[in-house]
């Protein structure tokens, strides 16, 4: 006989219809809330639930406030359905009554798929799963609604609303790589999330562009044509619940219970709105501060130091089992991350025994860790997964073919080729090498006449277009040697020519590497030298430097969809977040990458720490197999390996954890 409770909260129609529909197949599938609630026990048993200590008494917490710090792989997305499942059944709470919040649609999806599955309960009695950004759009709305006021239209895409804008500040400015637009586009992110006022904005400094006057651009561009961005939305529900008591208790008396997810990920505004909301009800924030790695869009972990001092009273709870890594990789992240000072302690440990060793290869040159890759990669058993991990884009570059062509089905999350190549630096070295392979070409020259280090004129380019369109066939540089008869920027012409001559003819990456001198001078930061590198080992793939601006423009075109029965994904360690894979490589571990240079150097500060994490979070993707690549040659020199290398093996050695070199 099949067991029917039937909550107080449903409707008189729906009580009718469960009532009539009793022992049906349909009604097999729901378990609705009783008049008496469950014991914990008859919870966890009616939904198969197996919890660790840790995990219940997070399940259970209750009249108070609470965060849950929870280590990689502690099943902490299980707890949250778990403790969301427990409150309708066990405490009787409302589903009305209930809000999570995630960081992304595709998590908020995620936590609602698995809910339904878990308690099978229909949509009315289901409760919301939002991001926060829909939440503060729907406070908007209803307002806007209610007062008559319109609500901005909202801006799906906001690059190319700022590339206008800075060729319109700008116009003698040269056309803004992506990068550069990426940058002001993370920059708004930073400043609206933390509330800067309009003398911090005025103060901001950014690489490459006067930030002040693009953002007072943007905003009256904005404000002329009655659009918000995604950023507006939190701003202005914050305003609004701040400004409006009404807006603030009815959002208080509908929810009284929100779960926040991946709250490390939490933006300064977003945690202001999710103060407002929860001080007369109970907040359960879930996150780990060892894994905050978006500091650039104003990610703010300091919440979770200070926790007790803004929510007083408040518990602090810990999910410490990490179940999805061996013991060798636990062991080694946990160690690892201690150099923070800026964190909680956790004392991380693995579910799993200590499993295979952690290997750590090195590759005499740059070149030789594709083709092992590749070969690695092919032999990944079926069934297992497999992740290439990265910090920048550009070092999925060189393997993208080298997969396809050996029938390898892969995805490559994050991938924006396009932005690789869009680098002015990349841009102007491959225009330099188009120019040696196509000396006569007008419009190439056209493109990098003020790269060849003979100082043209625009207006000395422009006569010389001028001229071709009239007929004349003579290739550029022999019109400037003319133009310049008798002068010493005639030797200069004639000596750019032989160098460009001599360059068509030589082998591809010693080509590669001339044109960026050329073009840019020596490579003044790692990043540079890593596009260089990255440059250099596509040439080498093509054979003949003929390869090289086809292939170039293929891998500019790449979409990055994932290929059917992929079972291997490229990634930034950014975009692997939230993700586990059986195996990965951790590659291109070089100093000035991971970590980064400047501040991100500097023991001890916010962005050294940052970078830290962000090693972190690569290493505890992995489940079984966990390999650390580092070049010790590139092709243009000595390549410094990565300090997170040492520090990561450190204190395995002695430790009975295995490490393979």
């Amino acid at each position: 006989m099949v067991r029917m409770a039937i909550s107080r909260w449903t409707t008189p129609a729906l009580r009718t219809s469960l009532q009539d529909a009793a022992g049906s197949s349909i009604i097999k599938q729901i378990w609705l809330l009783d008049e008496n609630p469950m014991t914990e026990a008859e919870f966890l048993e009616k939904f198969h639930m197996e919890l660790d200590d840790q995990q219940r008494a997070a399940m259970r917490i209750a009249g108070r406030h609470a965060l849950l710090l929870a280590v990689p792989g502690s099943g902490k997305t299980a707890v949250i359905t778990a403790r969301t499942g427990y409150m309708l059944f066990c405490r009787g709470i409302d589903a009305g009554e209930i809000l999570t919040l995630t960081f992304s649609r595709a998590a908020a999806e995620e936590m609602r798929r698995r809910f339904t599955e878990t308690f099978a309960l229909p949509p009315s009695q289901t409760p919301a799963f939002r991001t926060i950004h829909s939440l503060c759009r729907s406070v908007l709305s209803g307002h806007c609604a209610r007062t008559g006021i319109p609500l901005p239209d909202l801006i799906s895409e906001r690059k190319p609303v700022l590339r206008g804008l800075y060729r319109a500040l700008f116009p003698d400015a040269e056309y803004p790589e992506e990068a550069l637009i990426s940058a002001v586009d993370a920059r708004i992110t930073y400043v609206k999330n933390m509330l800067f006022s309009k003398e911090q904005i005025e103060a901001e400094n950014l690489e490459g562009v006067d930030f002040p006057a693009l953002y007072r651009a943007y905003e009256a561009e904005n404000r002329a044509r009655g659009r918000m961005d995604f950023d507006d939305q939190l701003l202005m529900a914050y305003r609004l619940i701040r400004q409006e008591p009404r807006v603030l208790a009815a959002l208080r008396a509908r929810y009284h219970y929100i779960n926040v997810d991946e709250a490390q990920d939490t933006s300064y505004v977003q945690h202001r709105i999710i103060y407002l909301l929860a001080q007369p009800g109970e907040l359960f924030m879930v996150g780990d501060e060892d894994q905050s790695i978006y500091g650039f869009r104003a990610a703010y972990p300091e919440v979770f130091l200070r926790f007790g001092e803004i929510y007083p009273g408040a518990a602090i709870l810990r999910l410490e089992t990490n179940y999805r890594s061996s013991g060798a990789i636990a062991y080694a992240a946990a160690c690892f991350i201690r150099r923070n000072r800026q964190r909680s302690e956790k004392n991380m440990r693995a579910a799993k025994p200590v499993g295979e060793p952690i290997r750590i290869v090195q590759f005499s040159h740059l070149r030789a860790q594709y083709p092992w890759l590749v070969k690695e990669l092919a032999g990944i058993a079926p069934g297992e997964t497999a992740a290439v991990l990265y910090r920048n884009n550009g070092s999925a570059l060189p393997l993208l073919e080298a997969l396809a062509e050996a029938g390898i089905a892969f995805e490559c999350a994050g991938e924006r080729s396009a932005e690789f190549f869009s680098c002015a630096r990349v841009r102007y070295a491959l225009g330099v090498l188009d120019f040696a392979l196509h000396f006569g070409n007008a419009d190439v020259f056209a493109k990098v006449y003020h790269r060849l280090g003979i100082y043209i004129t625009r207006a000395e380019c422009e006569a010389v277009l001028a001229a071709r369109a009239k007929g004349d066939a003579r290739a550029p540089l022999a019109m400037l040697a003319e133009l310049y008869a008798g002068s010493r920027r005639e030797e200069a012409v004639q000596q750019c020519e032989a160098e460009l001559r001599s360059m068509a003819s030589m082998q591809p990456p010693r080509a590669v590497q001339y044109a960026w001198r050329k073009a840019n001078g020596l490579p003044q930061t790692a990043d540079d030298l890593q596009k260089l590198n990255i440059l250099c080992a596509l040439a080498e793939s093509c054979g003949d430097l003929a390869g090289v601006l086809p292939c170039a423009e293929r891998l500019r075109a790449w979409e990055g969809a994932a290929q059917n029965g992929a079972h291997i994904t490229l990634s930034t360690i950014h975009a692997a977040k939230g993700r586990e894979f059986d195996r990965v490589y951790l590659i291109d571990l070089m100093a000035g990458i991971l970590p980064a240079e400047g501040d991100a150097a500097q023991a001890g500060t916010s962005a050294a720490e940052e970078e830290a994490r962000l090693f972190y979070v690569g290493v505890t993707r992995a489940r079984d197999s966990l390999t650390l690549v580092r070049p010790m040659l590139g092709y243009c020199g000595l390549l410094r390996a990565s300090p997170f290398i040492r520090a990561f093996t450190a204190r395995m050695r002695g430790s009975g954890i295995p490490q393979q070199r």
